[in-house]
């Protein structure tokens, strides 16, 4: 696989080569399928985009199998492209998943050499082996793959190239972080509670936590996904951060046995999201976090659910203490949306084919 990925380097790069770029001005597309853009981590790239380009240098596509590649990635001078989009999930067969998937890299990396569109490849899941390989197809020539992994901690023959950085923040926006400190409120009603997906190893250890709260006389107030995957209401998810004095999460990847290296932690959304929203955050440490968020300082670093149990205890003789944290961290998401830290962090590696 490897040997075809520097063969397509080879095609791709002749091709650049031979149709130089010519672009009048900026135009970021960003693309998703219509499930995507119901999500509030495609919204908040939108706008998060729109406040640090401006709303006519950015396009939202929606992606159908009927628009084709070539009208997917038309009028732009960058193209925003997630691996996620278009995989197709009800294949038959695995094989045929992994296909399309390849392909659709394959066509978008070619399309954007012939017209010299800069790629912005953004990999939530970096060690998910289809999607990380279709983020080095799709950039083979060019552009950058962006994760909330640090690159330092995957072992390098994972890496078919070096145009990769992380970890990344969520593209929180800074009209959303506003509102969120507008709608601060305190007393909370909650102490600690969990909002969002539970996978292993999380649930296993969010268990043992709710265990262990039980027995000290604490309650950990669970607000998972739905049954089949269903996200909050938008509304109801930022209410459940900003009703809570902590919000407990784990940096931990989804462990499959069937990805690589799912054992290394990633900068999860919740880092800017809980911040943001005014609670105290609680979570194991990922590499490169300090780069955004600093422990001790803007959240609570925990490895064992006797560590947040502590934190409780602690909390009962002193709570002054972790409503500094809190406003801390808070603060220090408003900075990072203020700077437009997620675009600014893929602009300082686009180097001088940057957005701005």
């Amino acid at each position: 696989m490897k040997f075809i990925f520097f063969f397509i380097q080879l095609i791709f790069g002749a091709i650049g080569f031979m149709r130089p770029p010519k672009h009048s001005r900026t135009t970021l597309k960003i693309s998703a399928g219509s499930k995507g853009w119901k999500s509030l981590e495609f919204k908040e790239l939108y706008s998060s985009a729109t406040e640090y380009l401006d709303e006519d240098s950015v396009t939202r596509e929606v992606y159908s199998r009927t628009l084709g590649h070539w009208g997917e990635t038309s009028n732009c001078s960058h193209f925003f492209y997630d691996p996620r989009t278009g995989y197709d999930y009800s294949a038959s067969a695995k094989y045929l998943r992994t296909i399309r998937c390849f392909w659709r890299a394959f066509s978008v990396g070619l399309i954007c050499s012939l017209r010299g569109i800069t790629i912005i490849a953004y990999n939530p899941d970096l060690s998910n082996r289809d999607w990380r390989i279709a983020s080095f197809l799709v950039s083979a020539r060019g552009g950058f793959i962006f994760a909330p992994i640090s690159p330092r901690a995957v072992p390098s023959r994972f890496l078919w190239h070096n145009r990769i950085t992380g970890p990344l923040p969520f593209a929180l926006s800074l009209s959303t972080a506003l509102r969120l400190k507008k709608e601060s409120k305190t007393p909370r009603a909650t102490l600690i509670s969990f909002s969002g997906s539970l996978y292993e190893p999380r649930t296993t250890f969010l268990k043992e936590v709710a265990g262990q709260c039980r027995a000290h006389g604490f309650e950990l107030t669970m607000k998972p996904r739905g049954p089949n995957g269903e996200r909050y209401p938008d509304a109801k998810y930022w209410q459940n951060l900003l009703s809570s004095v902590f919000v407990i999460t784990t940096s931990d990847q989804t462990f499959t046995g069937r990805g690589d290296f799912e054992e290394i932690r990633q900068l999860t959304y919740r880092f800017t999201e809980a911040t943001a929203a005014g609670a105290c955050l609680i979570c194991n440490t990922p590499p490169g976090v300090e780069r955004y968020f600093i422990p001790n300082e803007h959240f609570i670093p925990v490895e064992t659910p006797e560590d947040v149990i502590a934190v409780l205890e602690h909390y009962r003789d002193e709570p002054a203490y972790y409503h500094e944290i809190a406003a801390s961290g808070r603060r220090r998401a408003e900075a990072l949306c203020r700077g437009s830290a997620f675009w600014t962090a893929i602009d300082a590696a686009l180097g001088r084919y940057s957005l701005r």
